[in-house]
């Protein structure tokens, strides 16, 4: 099977976001230590410029590379003349089984929400391309939030949130953490998706990503160079539009994290767009390459990063979250990723896939014969 590098790339970069984020967040770890974390000067400047650039955006670009890989599975099965619905359900429910148990060490994980969430791409991919188009826009822009009045940021489970701080803290326990996650860090977690409708969002990008997937996009990526530019361009002035429009007037929160999620999805477009746009002009440049041996192991390198995360913020672990700001937690983050792209370019010279992604798919087949080393 040939491999698209420019996807294996995004991959990469969407997963290198997402670590700065979660490093930056200390894994949900408490928030102590406010003058390291967010009130020093450089801490506040660099939040900030977090938060335009990389929070709320990363999870949305992975989300439309989740409905890309949906299809492309699709597209093999039904040149085999293969019925994909049964394998489909089988790959999702193993992708469940992976996420469940990641949950229990780190209830930010977005793997299980995939596999429950993905099942909406079968029936969705028997429609047009047209009707698929003007169901991501419905739900990209939260329409359904304003329509059932779902919308509420003031219904989190504030109690659960102040446990959450004992079980990540000092005094959590590694079964603590097992205890806490199987339940009750997940309830948190999914109901912040759906009071600010991210869920939304997020099956919105998958939808995108099937899109692109079915016209064959990046297959054919070299026709699509102007289109790239305008669409990078416009979308981000749009985003920063939304971006300003947060800080120069003042709204009640609702309305205010409502704009903020417009604003992160016109700017992971537009930041996706950009990242393709300076692929083709630079697609033999070494960041590229590398970022595309990280992405190869997508689910591998994810995975780990939580359980690495976990352990060197946690209470139970090594405890960073007390010591560590926002800027040399972020640091340690891309150091992390750093090692995990070497650990994953001498692994894929002599593997053809990561040990996940090679669970995955024989369990999903229930075949344990699939190569495995290359030979």
């Amino acid at each position: 099977m040939n491999r698209i590098q420019v996807i294996d790339s995004l991959r990469g970069f969407a997963l290198l976001t997402i670590m700065l984020v979660h490093s930056a967040n200390h894994f949900n770890a408490p928030e102590v230590e406010k003058s390291l974390f967010y009130e020093g000067i450089l801490n506040g400047y660099f939040k900030e410029l977090m938060d335009l650039l990389i929070v709320g955006k990363s999870y949305l670009i992975f989300s439309l590379l989740f409905g890309l890989g949906f299809y492309l599975q699709i597209r093999r099965k039904l040149e085999k003349n293969q019925g994909y619905y049964s394998f489909f359900l089988k790959r999702l429910f193993v992708l469940g089984l992976i996420g469940f148990f990641l949950g229990l060490f780190y209830n930010g994980e977005i793997l299980l929400f995939y596999s429950l969430f993905g099942i909406v791409l079968l029936p969705l991919s028997r429609l047009s391309t047209r009707i698929n188009l003007l169901v991501a826009i419905f739900l990209i822009f939260q329409i359904p939030t304003w329509l059932f009045s779902e919308f509420d940021i003031s219904l989190m489970p504030i109690g659960k949130e102040d446990q959450s701080m004992f079980v990540y803290g000092d005094q959590g326990t590694f079964k603590d953490l097992m205890e806490y996650n199987l339940w009750e860090g997940r309830l948190l977690t999914w109901t912040y998706y759906f009071r600010v409708g991210r869920h939304y969002q997020m099956v919105g990008f998958f939808i995108l990503g099937m899109l692109l997937s079915r016209i064959e996009f990046f297959q054919r990526i070299d026709k699509f160079g102007k289109i790239l530019n305008w669409s990078a361009g416009s979308t981000l002035i749009f985003g920063l539009l939304f971006y300003l429009l947060n800080k120069i007037f003042i709204f009640d929160q609702n309305l205010t994290i409502y704009i903020r999620s417009i604003e992160s999805a016109f700017l992971a477009i537009g930041i996706t767009c950009a990242f393709i746009s300076s692929f083709l002009k630079f697609k033999s440049a070494f960041i590229f390459r590398a970022l595309a041996h990280y992405g190869k192991n997508s689910l591998t390198n994810y995975f780990t990063q939580c359980i690495i995360g976990v352990v060197l913020f946690y209470g139970f672990g090594f405890g960073l979250y007390k010591s560590l700001g926002i800027i040399l937690s972020s640091f340690l983050g891309l150091l992390v990723f750093v090692i995990q792209v070497g650990i994953s370019q001498f692994w894929n010279e002599r593997f053809l896939n990561g040990p996940l992604e090679w669970f995955w798919r024989a369990t999903t087949s229930l075949d344990y014969t699939i190569p495995f080393r290359i030979k």
